[in-house]
């Protein structure tokens, strides 16, 4: 539907501007993950990990790494835009 692609449109948008805005380096990312023993941070998986922005970008989050923590795609997907209290690494 036309709503979809718009909203679509306008998250890669948003997504394009934080990272101009903030940056995340691969070390500060293999850090992240180092620091959650390569593990999600709202579950006990080691699967795949994806960066979640703890705030959305959506809800004006950063993309810094204070806001990012390894997510397994379904904690991530499931997740949306809400904010979820990430366990303690």
């Amino acid at each position: 539907s036309l709503r979809y692609r718009i909203s679509q449109i306008n998250h890669k948008a948003r997504r394009r501007q934080a990272e101009r805005e903030g940056s995340v380096t691969p070390e500060q990312w293999e850090a992240r993950l180092e620091e959650f023993g390569h593990q999600c941070a709202y579950c006990p998986s080691v699967g795949p990990l994806t960066m979640d922005h703890v705030i959305a970008l959506s809800r004006g989050g950063k993309h810094e790494i204070g806001n990012i923590v390894p997510a397994c795609q379904p904690c991530n997907s499931t997740k949306n835009n809400e904010t979820w209290v990430p366990r303690c690494p």
